[in-house]
């Protein structure tokens, strides 16, 4: 099989954020009497999407709330660590960006994260030249792609949630999971 293009997913492959993300959310959350500790949050929560996530923990306390207003408020939070410097590369991902580029494999980000923030960490981070391509949650109707929208061998994956493993292997597609 000949590689014509790499997908990374973007928090916990390529940046460290996951804390981060839990620490916006907690921010948003905790006028409300709304904690949820960091085992929980990996078990339960990372990588589902703001809206489910405030959705549940507000329906979790008995709150009602306008959630896109409270969503609004986390991912400005979420840009303002970014700005600060906050968030950290995986490591060795600058290095593998920069083997792809000298192989002329292309790379896209693919997220379920808000494009503007990946747009602002691959800025502050200095990797934005790696993507040719990046897909957020603005982008997409459906948090997980179906093997039927896969049209090629040609593409890898790259993941870090594991609940993504069965989906890969029942496709029978190639994926790395990164472990960080």
């Amino acid at each position: 099989m000949s590689i014509k293009a790499v997908l990374f997913d973007f928090d916990g492959v390529v940046v460290q954020s996951e804390l981060l993300h839990r620490k916006t959310f907690l921010d948003v959350l905790a006028p409300f009497g709304i904690d949820v500790s960091v085992e929980r949050w990996f078990q339960e929560f990372a990588g589902t999407g703001s809206r489910n996530i405030i959705t549940r923990l507000l329906n979790e306390a008995g709150v009602k709330r306008n959630v896109d207003g409270l969503m609004a408020i986390r991912r400005d939070l979420y840009a303002e660590l970014i700005k600060r410097g906050e968030l950290r590369l995986v490591n060795g991902v600058r290095g593998f960006l920069q083997k792809l580029r000298e192989m002329k494999i292309k790379c896209a980000v693919v997220s379920g994260g808000h494009r503007s923030n990946v747009n602002l960490a691959l800025d502050r981070l200095g990797l934005k030249e790696f993507f040719e391509v990046v897909i957020g949650a603005e982008d997409i109707t459906k948090r997980k792609i179906k093997p039927t929208n896969i049209k090629t061998k040609s593409l890898v994956f790259i993941i870090s949630l594991p609940l993504q493993i069965s989906f890969y292997r029942n496709i029978n597609h190639p994926f790395y999971l990164s472990f960080n």
